[in-house]
């Protein structure tokens, strides 16, 4: 479920011409697919302009970062905290937005 979420993000994100303004937080769905299905998403998400933010989630599989990054996908590896969340949700709703506070 979680890739295809990806998916209808980042379509809804360009069919609202919402570009730079759209985080995806934890994407741990992407550290649990093949590379192939990542490369895709990843692609997906720079033409959308979607950034993520994830972090160290214990024994989850983490989102390759660095493929991320080579696609052109924005993300921000953070430790995250109940605090940072809020502010997220709270503020504009991206992340840059809350480590300015």
């Amino acid at each position: 479920m979680g890739l295809f979420n990806v998916q209808e993000i980042c379509a809804r994100t360009k069919a609202l011409g919402l570009a730079g303004k759209v985080t995806i937080s934890h994407g741990f769905c992407l550290g649990g697919v093949t590379e192939r299905k990542v490369a895709d998403a990843a692609e997906t998400m720079a033409e959308a302009g979607v950034a993520l933010v994830t972090h160290g989630g214990g024994g989850l599989t983490m989102p390759p970062i660095e493929m991320l990054r080579a696609a052109g996908v924005l993300v921000f590896a953070v430790n995250v905290s109940h605090r940072l969340i809020s502010l997220i949700v709270f503020q504009n709703g991206h992340i840059s937005g809350a480590l300015a506070s």
